[in-house]
């Protein structure tokens, strides 16, 4: 069986294992960053950080549309049968073993569960037992492990230092303190509130925009139920005002607008639609979905509209924030190229929770990120066992070396110098990760020149291969009856240009003239002769056209007129032009007959009326009939000539131009020379 090629059996296994793996409920179609797929159970899902399940959104549809996927051609043959027929016994072996394994893997899951639920039915029992004790109270350490100790037993240790209060008591305690308390307030509001509560002084803000359906923030908080028709009314006071919406640039960001007692303020934003060609995705994964996004310490919206959010390439720092949250990380720096798209996860911390971290406590928290997920991470030069994105817990305060290693990656920077101490207890290091090879494909057209990379020959016609990010210098090679392209700089870098085509162009050109053939060694004849009333071409230079030299152009042309006097039937003068075209040459480009030919004022013997008509034939097909040239001798000199394309006339070898006087031609016709090039 011939080998098939890589391209070919890469598309024939993504075919059989979408049509085997897609009838089993037990695996899901999963895809990474770079656009790779996979079949996968959702317990293998769990067990790896690459793939993820594969559903295009709305924004990777409407990119997609209008492109179209180039079709791989499946040849129908003995071999293609046979390699079939081998990955779908091969794929139906692996979708069996992995079933089993699939559900072997459930079940070990099921057990953990029923134990863990155990587990917790007991503990909820301990608590409860705690609970009808008084003079027990629940603490926690800074692990968040938690521990029921007594007044003494508390006091005898240092670890469980933060007390929780059991929902139970709090409301136990907020019965007891706080109906009292409201119902003084409410005593209060109801026998003083009518000389104490003043009417608010209101104005209006009307908002008016290019696109509707957008988001309206006042303050940084979402207004709800927006019409851009109705005004807004609002208390006297000064507002920050912006309006958003996904896929569209604003502008401005934002205004600050003073409303005043019945005052109508009037705003406007302009918002400009994203190119999806221009732009990078930047997916926000959030454990509050009304977390505030800030990119460049301007509002964004909240984070459940910038699921995806969309912005233009340049550096940006994005941050999270919170009303009395801490953000894990606080920020994040990011460089964003054409068509990028990476992820950023933000947890946050109950300020509320805090507590003062013990003078002996000397650990703190270090996050690694990089824009490619599942990169091994290397702490003071050892592999942690980890990968990104990863938050490493209780490491001792010190200078620490964060690094990363991914095999055909360059990372960006190298390694990374955290630093924690009591004042700094959490460090973030984030890493770039770039291809450390592109491919890049160089090809010479119409004709194969040979192609040499920084001064050494790479291939002949075309090469495809990988290339590290760098400038590099091409050449190239002489071609016969061509000029090679200019020797030029290219610079294969990511989100650039990768495929260059190169351009030979044609040298071929061939000269007739009275005084022969340029070049000289070129491949063609020249034959003098007349034609008959059919255009039958007859070689005799005794009765063909004369050779004499023209006063106006000072050199030698063809005289063209009757064959010869007294003819019976008439005959014409003709010369016949044989040449050679190079099969080297592209005949889908043009090539030109160019005709240095001029009329005369010189009426044949007898002749009375001026009437020009000349006839031009290439390998017997006409191409002028009645044709009046269009300069006069006067007129000659070498930018006096006239062009015909002739390249869907012509063939590879020996082609016949012929150019003669018509039947009803009257005067002279001087030919200096023509050219095909």
């Amino acid at each position: 069986m011939s080998e098939l090629p890589l391209s070919l059996k890469k598309h024939l296994r993504e075919l059989v294992e979408a049509e085997l793996f897609s009838k089993y409920k037990q695996f899901i179609k999963c895809t990474n960053h770079l656009g790779e797929y996979k079949w996968l159970t959702e317990t293998e899902i769990e067990n790896q950080h690459e793939f993820y399940p594969y559903h295009p959104g709305l924004f990777e549809k409407l990119t997609k549309t209008g492109q179209k996927k180039r079709k791989i051609k499946i040849p129908k043959t003995e071999a293609v049968d046979q390699y079939v027929q081998q990955l779908r016994k091969e794929i139906s072996d692996e979708i069996e073993k992995r079933i089993v394994k699939d559900q072997e893997n459930r079940e070990r899951a099921r057990a953990r569960r029923k134990a863990a639920a155990g587990q917790e039915k007991e503990k909820s029992m301990d608590d409860k037992s705690y609970l009808s004790h008084p003079d027990y109270k629940l603490y926690e350490n800074h692990l968040g492990e938690r521990c029921w100790l007594t007044k003494e037993e508390f006091e005898s240790q240092d670890e469980f230092t933060l007390e929780i209060v059991p929902l139970s008591r709090r409301i136990l305690k907020i019965l007891k303190w706080g109906v009292p308390a409201i119902l003084l307030v409410v005593a209060f509001v109801y026998f003083f509130s009518p000389t104490l509560v003043k009417p608010k002084l209101r104005g209006y803000l009307k908002v008016e925009s290019n696109e509707s359906r957008g988001q309206l923030y006042i303050d940084r908080k979402l207004k709800l139920g927006l019409s851009l028709d109705e005004p807004i009314r609002l208390s006297e006071g000064t507002y920050r005002i912006s309006y958003r919406k996904a896929g569209f640039e604003s502008s401005p960001l934002f205004h600050s607008v003073e409303i005043n007692q019945q005052d109508t303020v009037e705003i406007y934003f302009a918002l400009t639609p994203l190119k999806s060609e221009d732009v990078a995705i930047v997916n926000i994964n959030s454990t509050f979905s009304d977390a505030k996004v800030f990119v460049e310490n301007n509002f964004r919206g909240l984070a459940v509209e910038n699921s995806k959010m969309i912005l233009k390439p340049g550096k940006y720092q994005i941050a999270l924030k919170k009303e009395n949250y801490t953000a894990i990380p606080p920020f994040v720096e990011v460089s964003l190229s054409n068509g990028d798209s990476i992820n950023l996860s933000f947890t946050f911390t109950d300020r509320s929770l805090s507590r003062q971290r013990d003078s002996d406590d000397d650990h703190g928290l270090i996050e690694v990120t990089s824009n490619l997920q599942g990169t091994k991470i290397y702490m003071d030069g050892k592999y942690t066992g980890y990968t990104t994105d990863h938050i490493f817990k209780k490491v001792p305060f010190g200078q620490h070396m964060i690094s990363l290693q991914r095999e055909g990656y360059i990372i960006e920077p190298n390694e990374k110098s955290v630093k924690l101490s009591q004042l700094n207890t959490y460090q973030q290091a984030h890493f770039s990760l770039k291809k450390a090879s592109l491919a890049v494909t160089f090809e010479t057209k119409p004709v194969q020149g040979k192609i040499y990379l920084d001064g050494k020959e790479l291939a002949t016609g075309a090469w495809q291969g990988e290339l590290p990010p760098g400038k590099y210098r091409l050449r190239f090679g002489e071609v016969e009856l061509y000029h090679p392209p200019q020797s030029v700089t290219v610079e294969i870098a990511e989100g650039k240009k990768t495929t260059f085509m190169f351009t030979y162009k044609p040298t071929y050109s061939l000269t007739f003239s009275p005084l022969g053939l340029k070049p000289a060694n070129a491949i063609g004849n020249i034959q003098l002769g007349y034609v008959n009333e059919d255009d039958v071409f007859y070689s005799d230079p005794t009765n063909g056209p004369e050779i004499v030299k023209s006063n106006e152009i000072g050199e030698q042309v063809w005289l063209l007129a009757y064959a010869f006097a007294y003819r019976n039937p008439p005959e014409n003068d003709a010369i016949a032009f044989t040449f050679d075209i190079p099969s080297s040459i592209d005949l889908s480009q043009n090539l030109w007959l160019k005709m240095w030919g001029y009329r005369t004022d010189d009426n044949y013997p007898m002749e009375f009326n001026n009437i020009h008509e000349i006839r031009i034939s290439i390998n017997n097909r006409m191409i002028q009939k009645d044709y009046t040239p269009r300069y006069s001798i006067e007129e000659a000199n070498e930018s006096s000539f006239e062009r015909f394309r002739i390249n869907n006339l012509i063939r590879h070898g020996t082609n016949r131009l012929q150019i003669s006087t018509g039947p009803v031609n009257t005067t002279y016709f001087a030919l200096w020379k023509i050219a095909i090039e």
